[in-house]
């Protein structure tokens, strides 16, 4: 059997074609139905907040989620001061934008440097439920 001597760049070559799958990889989302373990941090927040009933505006408040790459939360959630436990939901919301801050820095994500308005609440009279009154970014959960 032959012998095949790599040096210089063919040995780099070789190196870096065995480890882009690994980079390929760690890279790339989780695939549908991979456990994610972060995901968990949203899901208990969705949860903490709960469905925003109210009863007036005051009841009404605007939870910071996630975060952008240059700072500042990608989007608002309405929540309900009378519904749920507003230190827990703060307490959830900022452990969340940590996730994706440490997200951000290991991946070296850029983004878009805007700052998202946070938006005025308010209670929706008919619905019961709190609801953006003003521009912002709210997303539905």
């Amino acid at each position: 059997m032959s012998r095949i001597e790599l040096g210089g760049w063919g040995a780099w070559l070789v190196g870096a074609a065995l480890l882009v799958p690994g980079w390929v990889a760690a890279a790339s989302p989780s695939p549908r139905g991979a456990a994610d373990p972060d995901a968990a941090g949203l899901e208990a927040l969705k949860a903490a907040i709960g469905e925003p009933r109210c009863l007036t505006d005051a009841s009404c408040w605007a939870v910071p989620i996630g975060s952008r790459p240059c700072g500042g939360p990608e989007t608002y959630w309405p929540a309900s001061h009378d519904t749920s436990d507003s230190k827990r939901v703060a307490r959830l919301a900022e452990a969340w934008a940590a996730i994706q801050r440490n997200r951000a820095q290991v991946s070296g994500r850029l983004g878009v440097c805007t700052v998202t308005p946070m938006p005025v609440m308010r209670c929706n009279p008919k619905a019961r439920l709190c609801e953006a009154m003003s521009e912002g970014n709210v997303t539905a959960r």
